[in-house]
Formats: C-alpha cells, sequence, structure tokens
C-alpha cells in the first residue's frame, strides 16, 4: 500500500490559492497531483490511500481493479 498525507502547509497553501488566487491554478495542480500519484500506483501496482492532514482518508485507488 501507497500511503501519501498531505501536510496542513501543502492544504493550507492550496486552499489559499483556491480563495485568494486562481482558482482554475489550484484545481489543475490538485488534478495533476492525483495523476501523478494514479500514474505511481499503477507502476508499481500498488494500491494508493491519500489521507488529509488529520489523518482522514479522502481518497484511495487500485490500479489492480477493473
Amino acid at each position: 500500500m501507497i500511503a501519501v498525507q498531505l501536510t496542513l502547509d501543502y492544504e493550507s497553501q492550496i486552499l489559499s490559492a483556491g480563495v485568494w488566487g486562481d482558482q482554475k491554478q489550484a484545481i489543475a495542480h490538485l488534478e495533476g497531483l492525483e495523476s501523478a500519484l494514479e500514474r505511481i500506483s499503477t507502476t508499481a501496482k500498488i494500491p494508493l490511500e491519500l489521507y488529509d492532514p488529520d489523518g482522514s482518508l479522502v481518497g484511495n485507488y487500485n490500479p489492480n481493479q477493473g
């Protein structure tokens, strides 16, 4: 299992960019991160879990399903 936990600083920066800056750029950044993590998971053939700074699961990806 690949487990990725976002830091509070990272989350704050993205939220700030979305609220005070360019929301489209913030969304594009998050979509790029999601895509990159899925590629890593697919290449390694290992499931991925993404956690917020508090440790709550916010998403997962399993390259072995489907």
